[in-house]
């Protein structure tokens, strides 16, 4: 479903945070998700990345930023 919807939507934006990645059972999640939307070449966003290069969660970010496309 993640990926029919991907493929709809005029834009998809990737906003889980560093915390997220933590959890053992979100970080293989995460990657698998990446490597299925790539290969289709799908484009996808974030507003801003962590230190570690993780899309930063929307909630600790300003409502002016703008969504730009992430290389993952």
């Amino acid at each position: 479903r993640i990926l029919f919807n991907t493929m709809r939507a005029e834009r998809t934006i990737c906003a889980w945070g560093s915390h997220a990645m933590i959890r053992s059972i979100v970080a293989p999640r995460a990657a698998h998700l990446l490597a299925i939307i790539g290969s289709y070449g799908l484009i996808l966003h974030v507003l801003k990345l962590t230190k570690d290069g993780h899309p930063w969660h929307p909630l600790y970010l300003p409502d002016s930023l703008e969504a730009t496309p992430w290389t993952y």
